[in-house]
């Protein structure tokens, strides 16, 4: 009954590659990811609710970095 975290990379990534990993687990067939999804074989969204950003670094660009990664994913889910 648990339900999964799924945590997406800071380190080499952009806010736009965080907004497409959630694109791709949890959204619909019309989005460019979830028609990904779905061509690999999951139609339905994983409707995943917990989210967080990798703290593998941390100082000045993790914290510069931060709310835009979060604000990301937001926008998509």
């Amino acid at each position: 009954g648990a339900d999964p975290l799924m945590c997406v990379p800071f380190a080499r990534k952009t806010p736009q590659d965080a907004a497409e990993m959630v694109e791709y687990f949890n959204g619909s067939t019309t989005t460019r990811m979830g028609a990904k999804r779905a061509q690999g074989g999951h139609p339905e969204p994983y409707g995943i609710r917990y989210w967080q950003v990798g703290n593998e670094q941390y100082g000045k660009e993790y914290d510069d970095g931060l709310a835009a990664f979060c604000q990301a994913m937001l926008a998509v889910d």
